[in-house]
């Protein structure tokens, strides 16, 4: 990310002395059993400007929350527009809800402690990594 056009684009709309704080989220369906029929949908955030090897380490990436499930009472529900819409619609509503945080920060900065000294950030949503349709 740190030599892509999106990051130079942030750099040149945030105060001088800031720094970028990419922010990408990971949203992927896990089976919970050996059946295949209980599934969660976790989110897990990491920061742009780790490393790629570093950025896949299990202690680079942090659980945010869990999408919910929507159930159907039955097939002709479960594909129909109706439930398509109702799902599209719970998963947006669950990202803003975990991203309101992000979407306050995104305004004002954070200062944090990196390699002994205080840095002013702006966290901002680079990327939405999903293999739901619902993401889009």
């Amino acid at each position: 990310l740190y030599d892509s056009n999106w990051w130079r684009n942030v750099e040149q709309n945030i105060p001088i002395g800031a720094h970028a704080l990419p922010i990408i989220l990971y949203a992927d369906a896990t089976l919970c059993d050996h059946l295949g029929k209980t599934s969660r949908h976790p989110i897990f955030m990491t920061l742009g400007n780790i490393p790629l090897a570093r950025r896949n380490k299990i202690d680079a990436k942090i659980l945010l929350g869990y999408i919910p499930n929507l159930e159907s009472y039955n097939v002709s529900e479960k594909q129909s527009a109706k439930f398509r819409i109702a799902i599209r619609k719970l998963f947006h509503r669950a990202l803003a809800t975990v991203l309101k945080p992000l979407r306050i920060l995104s305004n004002t900065g954070i200062h944090l402690y990196v390699n002994g000294s205080i840095r002013w950030f702006y966290p901002l949503l680079a990327l939405i990594i999903s293999d739901w349709p619902e993401a889009c």
